[in-house]
């Protein structure tokens, strides 16, 4: 019980290194609502949650992001990175439970008003 509270606390304090000025409960809050909008996301895509597993949620203030930095060059990249240029927004990655090569969901969404800007399939 205490390593799980314990863990719990440093989920969420790791993501005040995104925050800039704002506090670390006031990041991890947020953290959580974009957990619930991309599960609403999730369920819009593939019409279910229970047989996805969320990987990580991370919060960006450039268009460069572990999406875009596979293939700069490329036009998925490029398209992407014209949608997120200047936003603040999270990102968060969903994978199957079960192991199969691909299937995977990113959400892309928009910090300021909670929308989906973008989403990413993996193949």
């Amino acid at each position: 019980m205490i390593r799980l509270f314990f863990f719990a606390a440093l989920l969420a304090c790791s993501f005040s290194v995104f925050a800039g000025q704002a506090s670390c409960s006031s990041i991890s809050e947020r953290a959580l609502q974009i957990i619930e909008l991309s599960k609403g996301g999730l369920k819009q895509e593939t019409g279910e949650v229970g047989g996805y597993q969320l990987i990580s949620v991370e919060r960006h203030k450039n268009h460069w992001n572990r999406i875009t930095k596979n293939n700069p060059d490329g036009d998925y990249s490029r398209r992407l990175r014209g949608v997120l240029k200047d936003k603040c927004y999270w990102f968060a990655l969903y994978m199957p439970q079960e192991s199969q090569l691909g299937g995977d969901f990113g959400f892309f969404i928009d910090d300021k008003d909670g929308k989906i800007l973008f989403v990413y399939r993996g193949k």
